[in-house]
């Protein structure tokens, strides 16, 4: 019998949540979408990703370590699921580059390391933890230096970058002086 009221429960709850929005679902087949991230007040769950849907959205990833989700909307639904309780933002979803200086070492050159590099010191004994979008463990500037990592959005041990940023980050720190690329601020860490 509590199965039945929490299962008839549920149902009312996803009307009450989806029913307003579902005339918004009923959008045309040119109806423009727009890349969106849904930031919610809980983790979503699958009465958010029915709350997407039921605005003519389609939702595209479902994160577990923020409470949001990855959709398109049609431009009108953006509007009506901002002012929705379970909603906290809205925020368009946009491709983000992260600047790629591999040809050269002027930070390198401005913090003045080359003298510290010359004096011995190359943080010979420095351990150091980049936490970004992973690592290219093959870099022949970073495999020298590389001693393990973990990816924690896939919750393996291969940080294999995404995007080049980890990769980026991690040669500023530590790639190695080996008269190719770039040399890090500790070639030796």
């Amino acid at each position: 019998m509590k199965s039945v009221e929490r299962l008839t429960t549920t149902g009312l709850l996803l009307c009450l949540l989806v029913g307003p929005l579902a005339l918004l679902g009923q959008q045309g087949p040119d109806s423009e979408r727009v890349p969106v991230i849904i930031g919610f007040n809980r983790p979503p769950g699958p009465a958010e990703q029915a709350l997407v849907r039921g605005a003519g959205g389609l939702v595209k990833h479902t994160y577990r370590l923020i409470p949001a989700i990855a959709a398109e909307l049609p431009a009108q639904a953006v509007r009506a699921l901002e002012n929705h309780p379970l909603v906290s933002v809205i925020e368009p979803d946009v491709k983000v580059y992260a600047i790629n200086e591999y040809n050269t070492s002027w930070g390198v050159a401005k913090i003045g390391a080359q003298t510290v590099h010359t004096n011995g010191n190359k943080g010979g004994a420095v351990k150091v933890c980049v936490i970004d979008s992973g690592i290219d463990v093959d870099h022949p500037d970073l495999s020298a230096n590389y001693r393990g990592g973990w990816d924690f959005v896939n919750g393996d041990s291969d940080p294999s970058d995404d995007n080049g940023h980890g990769t980026h980050v991690a040669g500023i720190i530590a790639a190695t002086l080996n008269n190719s690329g770039v040399v890090g601020v500790a070639p030796e860490a």
